[in-house]
């Protein structure tokens, strides 16, 4: 779990030194990745069971203006949110596109409940393939990312969440892409659209869930945190090449 309050900071910070827009961009710092390493070779290993498969689409949608409105169908004129741009701890509203209609889009949406999905008129948004998918097993405390052809590039352990504070299981993305948030989340965070089913609340924050750096080792492979996948801090940073804004994560038992 996090306080996303602290990234937001952060974040200013950073604005503050590059000069950088806190709108949605090419230059803009919580969605460009960093400069990548060349890839390394992809690993033949077993899938961990119950991977879902890709959906039919995986495209980023990063609103364009001041909000979107979000419809019960494709085509419908019901609107069964209305979500601000950026967003109210000042990120650019992202979303997740898992299928297309014509000129609409289906989406995944950073906010409660973990499995709601809407529509969204494609004009409203820019969109962009992502390369990869992240997949995180609770019971295995692993972080795999699949490329395109289904291949594991990239594989570690990770810290999740304790019993009483449980890492949700389901299909999300990153919705805020964030280097140096400060402590305690390590040297990079990642966080995702999925919220904990137990803590509606944390920190002053709304109880959602990230990827995030952690300084102490032993705690990976364990069931030690408060929601939150807790990585050590080379990790995250790879992580951050692979997974850049709107890259899914599925979190599976």
């Amino acid at each position: 779990m996090f306080d996303r309050r602290r990234g937001v900071v952060a974040l200013a910070l950073v604005f503050s030194v590059v000069g950088a827009s806190c709108k949605a961009g090419s230059n803009d710092v919580s969605i460009r990745p960093s400069v990548t390493r060349p890839e390394i070779a992809a690993e033949v290993v077993s899938l961990p069971p119950g991977v879902p498969e890709p959906t039919k689409v995986a495209l980023v949608a990063i609103a364009k203006g001041p909000s979107v409105s979000v419809h019960a169908a494709a085509g419908s004129a019901e609107v069964v949110k209305m979500l601000s741009n950026p967003t109210i701890e000042g990120m650019p509203l992202a979303f997740f596109a898992i299928d297309q209609q014509a000129d609409w889009l289906q989406v995944r949406m950073p906010e409660r409940p973990n499995d709601g999905t809407g529509w969204v008129k494609a004009s409203d948004v820019d969109t962009r393939s992502v390369p990869n998918r992240v997949i995180i097993s609770v019971s295995q405390r692993s972080v795999r990312v699949l490329d395109n052809a289904q291949q594991v590039i990239f594989e570690t352990n990770a810290a999740v969440g304790k019993p009483a504070t449980p890492t949700p299981l389901g299909r999300f993305y990153v919705d805020v892409w964030l280097p140096n948030p400060g402590s305690p989340y390590g040297q990079f965070l990642l966080s995702i659209s999925g919220f904990s089913d137990v803590l509606k609340t944390f920190a002053g924050g709304r109880g959602q869930i990230a990827l995030h750096g952690w300084s102490d080792p032993s705690a990976m492979g364990r069931n030690v945190s408060n929601g939150c996948i807790r990585m050590r801090n080379a990790d995250i940073i790879r992580l951050s090449e692979l997974a850049p804004l709107g890259t899914p994560v599925e979190i599976i038992a």
